[in-house]
């Protein structure tokens, strides 16, 4: 009786020692064209989804490249990448993200966790600036006067009474 019976031999189970003993017993086909049409069904499969995936991929980072370019305040860094990525897939699931995805992902950060990216603290607060003006000239603009398209469509004793305004100051009684 032998005591190595029960014994695994390691090398049985290498995977390319099981291919290369199929291949000579004569059980492994050669190719698609000897495989069953089952086979090389799911191999097609396999392949579909794994260039589909690629293209995927390739697609989200044209969307990423085109979502840090209109974002120069973000840094443009691997560890920035992960976690915007990161945001994506756990808001979207992972695979293909539009641009759609990023911003909201990057909004997020920035409103939930604003330490997680790093920013370009210049760039930050020039738009703090440029959104500080933009919002001054819209509320100048609101008081001054009322609208083209409002003095096209105003009664013309209003706007006699506008140019009098205009031209003299307020009349008595106007507050």
């Amino acid at each position: 009786m032998s005591y190595n019976r029960h014994v695994i031999n390691q090398a049985d189970l290498d995977p390319f020692n099981i291919r290369v003993r199929a291949f000579k017993d004569d059980n492994m086909p050669d190719g698609p064209e000897n495989a069953p049409a089952e086979e090389v069904k799911k191999w097609a499969e396999h392949f579909q989804s794994q260039d589909k995936a690629r293209q995927e991929l390739q697609e989200t980072i044209k969307n990423a490249d085109a979502f840090i370019a209109a974002h120069p305040e973000l840094v443009d860094n691997e560890a920035n990448g992960k976690i915007l990525v990161n945001q994506a897939n756990t808001m979207f699931g992972k695979g293909f993200h539009t641009i759609e995805h990023f911003d909201r992902a990057y909004e997020y950060l920035r409103a939930e966790n604003p330490d997680f990216l790093k920013m370009n603290e210049a760039e930050v607060e020039r738009q703090r600036v440029a959104a500080a003006k933009a919002r001054y000239a819209a509320d100048k603009a609101r008081r001054t006067g009322p609208t083209e398209e409002e003095l096209y469509s105003m009664p013309l004793e209003d706007l006699r009474v506008l140019d009098a305004v205009e031209a003299h100051g307020k009349p008595r009684g106007w507050r």
